[in-house]
């Protein structure tokens, strides 16, 4: 990967190598080439079916303003799923929109902006498998069971290890149980990282609730090699393909 990656993150701006975050003032200057990893500062993300691809962009954004999810105008980034009826889609304010592509564009080398969440279907390979994004207190969980999408989203009350247990066993239990098959689970930390104890406890939470091959990954502890979330960006062309910069859509490729 040649260019800088930089993470746009739960109001924070970072820029990562070897595993290792450097702090970045907002809307920093770049020299170089960038990937910048956002979640547009405030976004909704969710799952959504329809025969009909045509205005689809504006069908979510109706229906989000309808069931009072999102004010005024948005930019809505649709994340396509092989072999679905149903869309990804994460829906951006368009004055946060409008913000970062200005920074984007204003770039001395070219900066491609890629929707934090959109890369949760990319990580997804085949049936029966699920991939949680963890940024400090938000724990979100793209899953797809016997072909079906389904996603949830929620906020942990507190940073004690209690409260953190608990949200996930919330989350776990808004997951259907579509088949006997269990679900294979990819967790990915962003923020700060989970204690050892800490990872010890989810895993065995996650095990005993009927999920098997549970893994846990966390950004800021990955060294030289490149990390699985990030994968789906590690040739140019596959990151090109995912920008949400304008004039640049996302490919079901």
């Amino acid at each position: 990967m040649n260019s800088a990656v930089i993470f746009n993150l739960d109001e924070k701006w970072e820029r990562y190598e070897d595993g290792v975050p450097q702090a970045l003032p907002d809307y920093p200057e770049l020299e170089e080439p960038a990937l910048a990893l956002t979640d547009f500062g405030k976004s909704v993300s969710g799952v959504f079916a329809s025969d009909n691809p045509r205005y689809l962009d504006a069908i979510i954004a109706r229906r989000l303003r309808d069931d009072g999810l999102i004010d005024g105008e948005a930019k809505v980034l649709i994340h396509p799923v092989k072999g679905s009826r149903q869309v990804f889609y994460t829906a951006v304010p368009m004055e946060n929109w409008q913000r970062l592509q200005s920074w984007a564009e204003t770039r001395r080398e070219h900066c491609l902006l890629i929707a934090h969440a959109g890369l949760m279907p990319r990580l997804l390979t085949g049936d029966n498998e699920a991939v949680i994004f963890h940024c400090n207190r938000e724990i979100s969980l793209l899953a797809r069971q016997q072909g079906i999408l389904s996603y949830y989203s929620i906020m942990t009350l507190s940073a004690r290890e209690e409260d953190f247990l608990e949200t996930v066993g919330i989350l776990m239990r808004r997951v259907p149980a579509l088949s006997d098959t269990k679900l294979k689970l990819r967790w990915h930390t962003f923020g700060e990282p989970l204690s050892p104890e800490l990872t010890q406890a989810l895993q065995a939470q996650l095990s005993s609730s009927g999920l098997t091959d549970v893994s846990y990954e966390s950004l800021k502890q990955k060294r030289s090699a490149v990390a699985e979330v990030l994968r789906p960006l590690s040739r140019p062309w596959q990151a090109v393909k995912l920008a949400a910069n304008p004039g640049r859509r996302n490919s079901p490729g």
